[in-house]
């Protein structure tokens, strides 16, 4: 059996995954769901110096506290820059690396560098109108939640994402490009425009594998039974 890692997204914890770990499960798959610091169920370890690197020492305690090898590594939005300094730490515990409509990180570059302009400048603004460190969560409407209870939970599980971990560049060598299966799965309907850039750059690869699932961001919650299709895809 395999063992999944899911790391979730901004404002989100390891909730997100509720309605979508049984369809692993049932098979007898592993699947570990963590909050990250700050976030979640772990809002109470919010600080200013949360940042990108605190998130990807907290997964990589997290193998080495479950000794974990031969794992499907699967980042969420923001989480792909947090997979991307994992897998380029220990690559060789990473059979499959899948992007879910997340950024893919370049070294020396920060989440707030991929950004248009105009979104760039309102997150900062955000958090400037906030604490100065934190952004307040958007509603979930924004990820595509429209079913009414989805978004009453959704929208109560959501929390302020710190600032730093948009803000700190991702460090890497370029370790995470070698594992061996990579796939990109991009949420069409409605589209986060600024997702694009790593649908793109995903599809130039000669290795990689490209699905789009015709729902929003949070696909986890919106269409669970067919993101398990796709990540069943990577078990051996």
């Amino acid at each position: 059996m395999a063992t999944f890692v899911l790391v979730h997204g901004a404002y989100h914890g390891g909730w997100c995954w509720r309605d979508f770990t049984p369809y692993l499960e049932a098979l007898g798959h592993k699947v570990l769901t963590p909050s990250l610091p700050g976030l979640g169920d772990r809002i109470g370890e919010a600080t200013k110096d949360v940042g990108l690197s605190t998130h990807v020492a907290d997964i990589l305690a997290l193998y080495e506290r479950e000794d974990l090898t031969d794992t499907v590594l699967v980042g969420h939005s923001y989480g792909g820059p947090v997979v991307g300094g994992v897998s380029d730490a220990i690559h060789e515990k990473v059979s499959a690396l899948i992007y879910l409509d997340a950024v893919i990180p370049v070294n020396g570059k920060s989440v707030l560098d991929f950004q248009f302009e105009e979104r760039r400048q309102s997150l900062l603004a955000q958090a400037a109108g906030h604490n100065g460190w934190q952004i307040p969560q958007p509603p979930v409407s924004f990820y595509g939640i429209f079913d009414p209870d989805q978004q009453a939970w959704a929208n109560a599980e959501c929390v302020p994402q710190p600032l730093k971990c948009f803000s700190e560049p991702s460090s890497l060598t370029g370790a995470w490009n070698t594992v061996a299966q990579k796939a990109y799965i991009r949420c069409t309907t409605p589209a986060l425009e600024y997702m694009d850039q790593f649908q793109k750059f995903a599809e130039q690869q000669a290795d990689w594998d490209i699905y789009e699932m015709a729902t929003g961001h949070d696909c986890m919650i919106t269409e669970p039974a067919e993101l398990a299709a796709i990540l069943l895809k990577y078990v051996a």
